[in-house]
């Protein structure tokens, strides 16, 4: 599970089933009516237990990692579009993912058995 912060409050949620949900979590502001919880489901991305995310800086992308070696890159815009599909397998390894941090410039994988 991961948490993102910015304008209202985001939450990837990885599955043993290879599945990854995404909650948009309103944030309460004054003279503000209340927003609906949003849920958005990922499939088709993973095949394997998914055992970590990770958001960009500007919440927009969400990088997954799972049990086989697979980081997945979705693209977010949940203010445009109804359902959410993951737009890119990136990297294959031979071991699970078990952390994944992106950073503005670089990115820092750790892996392990």
């Amino acid at each position: 599970m991961k948490l993102m912060t910015s304008l209202d409050h985001q939450i990837a949620v990885g599955t043993s089933s290879g599945q990854v949900e995404i909650y948009l979590v309103p944030a309460k502001r004054p003279g503000q009516s209340n927003k609906e919880l949003k849920k958005f489901v990922v499939d088709g991305g993973h095949r394997s237990n998914v055992t970590c995310a990770e958001w960009s800086a500007n919440g927009m992308k969400l990088f997954t990692g799972d049990s086989i070696g697979n980081v997945v890159y979705t693209g977010v815009d949940f203010y445009e579009v109804r359902s959410i599909a993951p737009l890119s397998s990136l990297l294959r390894f031979r071991a699970r993912i078990l952390h994944w941090t992106a950073g503005l410039r670089a990115v820092v994988l750790v892996s392990g058995r």
